[in-house]
């Protein structure tokens, strides 16, 4: 499985244990005690398991914080992993790097292989 592949897996994961909590029980923070699903058989429809009540981080909380910098990377702090990056100029075109910790945004979508003039990497860990 490639890199690119199983950081987006991680953090479609990531954010369903997050958002879904909230979005079925009111942002109440109590509701994660106790909600795991277990014996059942596996499923890969995001919505099913949304309404499974899956949560694989019942005692963590997801933190997470943007830091951008000019030229082509930002940097993540320590123990923050790249979840997202967005590249000025409105550049699509990035890879996370370093082990997932820092965003790279390709210079081919300026001129003469300039460098962009920022770079914002999403940053989240579990706290």
């Amino acid at each position: 499985m490639s890199y690119k592949l199983l950081l987006l897996l991680l953090l479609g994961v990531v954010t369903l244990a997050h958002c879904a909590p909230m979005a079925e029980e009111g942002g109440d923070e109590t509701a994660l005690k106790g909600t795991a699903v277990e014996d059942e058989e596996p499923v890969s429809d995001p919505e099913a398991i949304v309404s499974r009540r899956w949560r694989p981080w019942r005692k963590g909380r997801l933190h997470c914080l943007s830091v951008s910098s000019k030229g082509n990377t930002a940097t993540c702090p320590a123990r923050y992993f790249v979840t997202g990056c967005a590249c000025g100029h409105a550049c699509g075109s990035w890879n996370p790097e370093a082990n997932g910790t820092r965003c790279l945004c390709h210079k081919g979508c300026m001129p003469n292989g300039q460098s962009l003039d920022w770079t914002l990497a999403m940053c989240c860990k579990i706290v």
